[in-house]
């Protein structure tokens, strides 16, 4: 066996522990433990070859990452549809496995997601001008992904028919 085939295993398996560690944790989708891999200094040709294996073998699979991510996301910071497909896509999920597995784990009621997260929030802000509740309070709801409608509907249920946004 020369050098170079001695590197290359040396590598390969440096590769499948890095890789190992980081499954060990959580889920991870495929982009996301190339980039570590790159990131550590493995060469495309064994990067690819590693990241093959571990899909050939069940440990990527991006649509059960995804779900796992939806359904930790929703459970520890509910977050909106929107949110949802941001961080997704951030991790290198396909669009159509993130709009199945939204379709299908993240099913649940986004107005009702939506409705607990501003009425614990609410209470933080008591004491506070209506308007500025409205504001803190819808700001908060777009940032966690939540869209428009649904958040203007939520307002509406929390703070009373007659709060009003900032126009």
């Amino acid at each position: 066996m020369t050098r170079r085939e001695l590197r290359r295993r040396a590598e390969r398996t440096l590769a499948v522990e890095i890789a190992n560690r980081l499954l060990a944790v959580r889920l991870r989708s495929r982009r996301e433990l190339e980039d570590r891999l790159h990131h550590r200094g493995i060469s495309a040709d064994v990067l690819a070859s590693v990241i093959a294996d571990l899909e050939r073998h069940g440990f990527i699979d991006d649509r059960r990452f995804a779900e796992a991510w939806v359904l930790t996301r929703r459970a520890l910071l509910p977050s909106g549809r929107i949110r949802l497909q941001y961080e997704l896509a951030r991790k290198g999920v396909a669009r159509d496995a993130v709009t199945q597995v939204l379709g299908a784990v993240g099913g649940g009621d986004e107005e009702e997601l939506a409705l607990a997260v501003a009425r614990g929030r609410v209470r933080r802000y008591r004491g506070l001008q209506p308007e500025v509740i409205y504001r803190r309070l819808g700001g908060m709801l777009q940032r966690r992904g939540f869209s428009s409608g649904v958040v203007s509907r939520v307002l509406r249920q929390v703070l009373g028919v007659n709060a009003k946004a900032d126009d």
